[in-house]
């Protein structure tokens, strides 16, 4: 019967569970993740909890140096800015750089010390 469940509405949630952190002063390690009452199908078997669950998990205290990597960003398909200097050749698909600083350029070209990120092409703007 479950099987039949999740073939014919595959996983959903009929009363969403509410999360909500809960921050332990006195734990410099960890927090308390608050899970509240729900009801779920998974697999195509009910799930539901009555009452508030509590689970301790790890505070994000670990960092690490990494050298020499290549991080890649995807924007979607399009890049909300808060300001632009230039005119751009739209028709032609102008070459824009973006520069490593943010800073506020609407008097000012930029200098010498800033230094270029990446190029892209603008397609169109939209204000």
């Amino acid at each position: 019967m479950a099987k039949r469940t999740y073939e014919e509405s595959g996983d959903y949630v009929v009363q969403p569970y509410t999360f909500s952190t809960e921050d332990l002063t006195s734990n410099a390690t960890h927090d308390t993740v608050q899970i509240g009452p729900g009801v779920a199908y998974v697999q195509g078997h009910r799930t539901a909890t009555i009452g508030t669950g509590r689970i301790d998990i790890r505070k994000a205290t670990d960092t690490a140096n990494v050298d020499n990597a290549v991080i890649s960003q995807n924007f979607g398909n399009y890049v909300e800015i808060d300001e632009y200097l230039g005119a751009f050749g739209i028709e032609n698909n102008s070459e824009v750089k973006l520069l490593d600083t943010a800073s506020n350029r609407i008097s000012t070209c930029p200098t010498a010390a800033d230094e270029t990120i990446d190029n892209i092409w603008i397609n169109s703007i939209r204000i």
